[in-house]
């Protein structure tokens, strides 16, 4: 999967900065995934553990992890970081912010969410097809609802709290 040119787009991007709250006015502790967004970030995770493996750049994998961990203990670390980030701790790596709203952005813009309901491979072909960088209503819908739900954005840059 390339989201290289996606991340860069959403990480300038004013608007997301300008959207960005304090961690002090946020209201509720923690977001849920859908099924589908759920779908789509494990994905994400098995095509980063994969690139990671196979010598490629990846995104989310920290610089420094060491090689000879297993595909099993790096999927389970990225996994306790979102779910950490979706908790609400306070902040997380950037990355991890990122990534999920590109993955709330890809599911809310999926053309047949059902392509995202159980299959990853059909899910990963219907992720190759959706381009979030354009898309401000759909940033603007994930921003709103990780706000709503109390999540930690701070580290995309917006105002210290």
């Amino acid at each position: 999967m390339k989201y290289g040119v996606c991340l860069r787009a959403l990480l300038t991007s004013s608007p997301l900065l300008a959207a960005v709250l304090p961690a002090g006015a946020r209201a509720a502790d923690g977001y849920v995934p859908d099924a589908v967004q759920a779908l789509v970030l494990e994905t994400v995770l098995a095509d980063e553990v994969r690139s990671f493996h196979d010598d490629r750049k990846t995104y989310l994998v920290p610089a420094g992890v060491v090689r000879t961990r297993s595909d099993a203990v790096l999927l389970a670390d990225l996994r306790a970081e979102f779910t950490r980030f979706y908790q609400g701790q306070p902040k997380p790596r950037k990355e991890v912010a990122h990534m999920a709203i590109l993955v709330a952005q890809t599911a809310l813009l999926l053309p047949d969410r059902t392509a995202c309901s159980t299959d990853r491979v059909r899910c990963n072909e219907a992720i190759m097809g959706v381009r979030t960088r354009d898309d401000e209503a759909s940033l603007q819908a994930t921003l709103r609802a990780f706000q709503d739900a109390g999540l930690d954005l701070t580290t995309l840059g917006g105002p210290a709290s």
